[in-house]
Protein backbone atom coordinates (compact mmCIF):
# COMPACT_ATOMS: atom_id res chain seq x y z
CA UNK A 1 0.00 0.00 0.00
CA UNK A 2 1.21 3.32 -0.60
CA UNK A 3 0.89 5.98 1.86
CA UNK A 4 0.68 9.93 1.47
CA UNK A 5 3.33 11.90 1.98
CA UNK A 6 3.84 15.14 3.76
CA UNK A 7 3.52 18.47 1.90
CA UNK A 8 3.57 21.93 3.15
CA UNK A 9 -0.16 23.46 4.65
CA UNK A 10 0.41 25.97 1.29
CA UNK A 11 0.12 22.50 -0.37
CA UNK A 12 -2.38 20.80 1.13
CA UNK A 13 -4.62 18.85 -0.79
CA UNK A 14 -7.23 20.85 -2.45
CA UNK A 15 -10.91 19.56 -2.10
CA UNK A 16 -12.09 16.66 -4.06
CA UNK A 17 -8.23 15.81 -4.34
CA UNK A 18 -7.88 12.19 -4.50
CA UNK A 19 -5.08 10.14 -2.94
CA UNK A 20 -4.46 6.94 -4.42
CA UNK A 21 -3.32 3.81 -2.20
CA UNK A 22 -1.28 1.65 -4.93
CA UNK A 23 -4.00 -0.72 -6.30
CA UNK A 24 -4.27 -0.75 -9.88
CA UNK A 25 -6.73 -2.29 -12.72
CA UNK A 26 -10.38 -3.14 -12.14
CA UNK A 27 -13.38 -0.83 -12.19
CA UNK A 28 -13.48 1.85 -9.20
CA UNK A 29 -16.42 1.85 -7.06
CA UNK A 30 -18.35 3.28 -3.80
CA UNK A 31 -17.46 1.08 -0.42
CA UNK A 32 -20.72 -1.08 -0.08
CA UNK A 33 -22.09 -4.17 0.42
CA UNK A 34 -21.48 -5.29 -2.61
CA UNK A 35 -18.22 -3.76 -3.65
CA UNK A 36 -16.05 -4.60 -0.80
CA UNK A 37 -14.61 -8.01 -0.46
CA UNK A 38 -13.56 -8.34 3.36
CA UNK A 39 -14.75 -5.91 5.57
CA UNK A 40 -12.22 -6.64 7.98
CA UNK A 41 -9.25 -5.95 5.59
CA UNK A 42 -11.17 -2.62 4.35
CA UNK A 43 -11.48 -1.64 8.07
CA UNK A 44 -7.56 -2.31 8.67
CA UNK A 45 -6.51 -0.56 5.29
CA UNK A 46 -8.95 2.54 6.38
CA UNK A 47 -7.10 2.09 9.68
CA UNK A 48 -3.84 2.32 7.98
CA UNK A 49 -4.70 4.99 5.67
CA UNK A 50 -6.30 7.71 8.70
CA UNK A 51 -2.75 6.71 11.26
CA UNK A 52 -0.73 8.13 8.09
CA UNK A 53 -2.11 11.17 8.06
CA UNK A 54 -2.61 11.73 11.32
CA UNK A 55 1.21 11.13 11.70
CA UNK A 56 1.70 14.19 9.14
CA UNK A 57 3.24 17.12 10.65
CA UNK A 58 1.14 20.17 10.80
CA UNK A 59 4.12 22.48 9.71
CA UNK A 60 3.05 25.44 11.56
CA UNK A 61 -0.98 24.23 10.97
CA UNK A 62 -3.45 25.04 13.72
CA UNK A 63 -6.99 24.91 14.40
CA UNK A 64 -8.14 28.57 13.32
CA UNK A 65 -9.84 29.89 10.78
CA UNK A 66 -10.43 27.49 7.88
CA UNK A 67 -9.32 24.30 9.76
CA UNK A 68 -10.89 24.92 12.67
CA UNK A 69 -14.72 23.62 12.59
CA UNK A 70 -16.73 21.74 15.07
CA UNK A 71 -16.00 18.44 13.57
CA UNK A 72 -12.08 18.46 14.56
CA UNK A 73 -13.34 19.85 17.99
CA UNK A 74 -14.69 18.50 21.98
CA UNK A 75 -18.09 17.19 22.17
CA UNK A 76 -17.95 19.97 25.26
CA UNK A 77 -18.13 22.71 22.54
CA UNK A 78 -21.38 21.29 20.52
CA UNK A 79 -23.30 20.69 24.04
CA UNK A 80 -25.94 24.08 23.68
CA UNK A 81 -26.56 23.54 19.74
CA UNK A 82 -26.77 19.48 19.96
CA UNK A 83 -29.39 19.63 23.60
CA UNK A 84 -31.29 22.57 21.60
CA UNK A 85 -31.90 20.26 18.75
CA UNK A 86 -32.15 17.36 20.60
CA UNK A 87 -35.38 19.31 22.21
CA UNK A 88 -36.23 20.46 18.78
CA UNK A 89 -36.78 16.91 18.03
CA UNK A 90 -39.12 15.98 20.59
CA UNK A 91 -41.59 18.21 19.00
CA UNK A 92 -41.36 17.51 15.58
CA UNK A 93 -40.13 13.96 15.21
CA UNK A 94 -42.65 11.97 17.21
CA UNK A 95 -41.79 8.26 18.20
CA UNK A 96 -39.99 7.62 15.25
CA UNK A 97 -37.26 8.60 16.88
CA UNK A 98 -36.20 7.53 20.25
CA UNK A 99 -34.87 11.25 22.13
CA UNK A 100 -34.21 10.28 25.42
CA UNK A 101 -31.71 7.52 24.97
CA UNK A 102 -30.15 9.89 22.59
CA UNK A 103 -30.04 12.60 24.89
CA UNK A 104 -28.83 9.59 27.62
CA UNK A 105 -25.97 8.84 25.26
CA UNK A 106 -24.68 12.61 24.83
CA UNK A 107 -25.12 13.31 28.45
CA UNK A 108 -22.76 10.01 28.90
CA UNK A 109 -20.41 11.06 26.16
CA UNK A 110 -20.22 14.60 27.98
CA UNK A 111 -18.99 13.05 30.79
CA UNK A 112 -15.87 11.41 29.46
CA UNK A 113 -12.51 12.87 29.85
CA UNK A 114 -11.46 15.02 26.99
CA UNK A 115 -8.95 13.26 24.16
CA UNK A 116 -5.41 13.95 24.86
CA UNK A 117 -4.13 13.73 21.78
CA UNK A 118 -2.81 16.88 20.43
CA UNK A 119 -4.45 18.00 17.31
CA UNK A 120 -3.52 16.46 13.69
CA UNK A 121 -5.05 16.79 10.09
CA UNK A 122 -8.08 15.50 9.49
CA UNK A 123 -9.43 14.49 6.40
CA UNK A 124 -12.86 15.05 7.72
CA UNK A 125 -15.64 13.16 6.00
CA UNK A 126 -14.48 9.57 5.26
CA UNK A 127 -18.09 8.54 4.75
CA UNK A 128 -18.43 4.91 2.93
CA UNK A 129 -18.86 7.49 -0.64
CA UNK A 130 -15.50 9.45 -0.15
CA UNK A 131 -13.72 5.65 -0.18
CA UNK A 132 -12.92 3.71 -3.36
CA UNK A 133 -12.69 0.28 -3.96
CA UNK A 134 -11.33 -1.39 -6.50
CA UNK A 135 -10.98 -5.49 -6.91
CA UNK A 136 -12.52 -5.75 -3.28
CA UNK A 137 -10.19 -3.73 -1.45
CA UNK A 138 -9.59 -0.14 -0.27
CA UNK A 139 -8.21 1.74 -3.33
CA UNK A 140 -8.44 5.77 -2.98
CA UNK A 141 -9.81 7.81 -0.51
CA UNK A 142 -11.11 11.38 -2.23
CA UNK A 143 -12.89 14.76 -0.78
CA UNK A 144 -10.45 16.99 1.06
CA UNK A 145 -12.96 19.54 1.11
CA UNK A 146 -13.51 18.81 4.59
CA UNK A 147 -10.19 18.80 5.57
CA UNK A 148 -8.89 20.48 9.17
CA UNK A 149 -6.79 20.24 12.22
CA UNK A 150 -8.34 18.97 15.39
CA UNK A 151 -9.08 16.03 17.46
CA UNK A 152 -9.37 12.91 16.25
CA UNK A 153 -12.36 11.30 17.71
CA UNK A 154 -15.13 12.85 14.64
CA UNK A 155 -12.37 11.61 11.85
CA UNK A 156 -13.39 7.55 13.62
CA UNK A 157 -17.27 8.38 14.00
CA UNK A 158 -18.25 7.78 10.07
CA UNK A 159 -16.19 4.51 10.98
CA UNK A 160 -19.60 3.54 12.35
CA UNK A 161 -21.19 3.62 9.03
CA UNK A 162 -19.08 0.72 8.07
CA UNK A 163 -20.41 -2.96 8.82
CA UNK A 164 -19.31 -4.33 12.18
CA UNK A 165 -16.17 -6.40 11.17
CA UNK A 166 -15.01 -3.23 9.61
CA UNK A 167 -15.58 -1.29 12.28
CA UNK A 168 -13.90 -4.00 14.93
CA UNK A 169 -11.13 -4.21 12.72
CA UNK A 170 -10.31 -0.10 11.97
CA UNK A 171 -10.85 -0.08 15.88
CA UNK A 172 -8.56 -3.17 16.43
CA UNK A 173 -6.08 -1.80 14.04
CA UNK A 174 -5.90 2.02 15.27
CA UNK A 175 -5.71 0.85 19.21
CA UNK A 176 -8.26 3.34 20.37
CA UNK A 177 -9.41 3.32 24.20
CA UNK A 178 -13.09 2.88 25.11
CA UNK A 179 -13.02 6.85 25.43
CA UNK A 180 -12.29 7.70 22.13
CA UNK A 181 -14.57 5.12 20.33
CA UNK A 182 -17.09 6.10 22.60
CA UNK A 183 -16.86 10.06 21.89
CA UNK A 184 -16.43 9.10 18.25
CA UNK A 185 -19.76 7.74 18.22
CA UNK A 186 -21.60 10.22 19.67
CA UNK A 187 -19.74 12.34 16.94
CA UNK A 188 -21.38 10.72 14.61
CA UNK A 189 -24.96 10.23 16.54
CA UNK A 190 -24.63 14.09 16.34
CA UNK A 191 -24.27 14.85 12.90
CA UNK A 192 -27.52 14.13 11.85
CA UNK A 193 -29.19 15.38 14.84
CA UNK A 194 -27.74 18.96 14.52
Amino acid sequence: MRHPTARTPACAPPPQQTILLGRSGGNVDEARQDSVGDWAAFGADLAVFVRDLHRVDLMGASRTGDLSWYRGGALQSCDEWISGCLRDCRGTVGGDLDVVSLERLWRSALALPEPADAPMWLHGDLKPTHLLVRQGSLHAVIDFGSLSVGFPDAEHSTVWDLPAQGRQAYWNAMDLDDATWERARLHHIRSPVG
